[in-house]
């Protein structure tokens, strides 16, 4: 990913999270009432990681709980090698993978 784009991405998170608290309660709640258990039934493998100083962690206590809320099923990992697991990424309950 170049920087452009993690730029991109820390921009929109910004925005999507204050947009999260901004929102009038009765809209907050319609919202919620549209997304519960949104991610019934689905399995994520959470990768995070970074550069020191850039605390990439933070976004584990953040996005993984609320992913659990929905329902999902959360692998959390901090190491890029998770992708190189084919047997991890073959898995037919993670999005890609494929069944035997």
């Amino acid at each position: 990913m170049n920087s452009l784009s993690r730029r991109k991405f820390v921009q929109t998170t910004i925005a999507a999270g204050a947009g999260g608290i901004l929102l009038p309660k009765n809209m907050a709640k319609a919202a919620e009432a549209q997304t519960t258990d949104s991610l019934k039934g689905k399995k994520v493998l959470y990768v995070w990681g970074g550069w020191p100083g850039h605390e990439p962690e933070q976004s584990v206590d953040v996005f993984v709980p609320w992913m659990r809320s929905e329902g999902a099923e959360v692998e959390v990992s901090n190491s890029l090698d998770s992708y190189l697991d084919k047997d991890l990424m073959d898995s037919p309950e993670l999005p890609g993978g494929t069944a035997d």
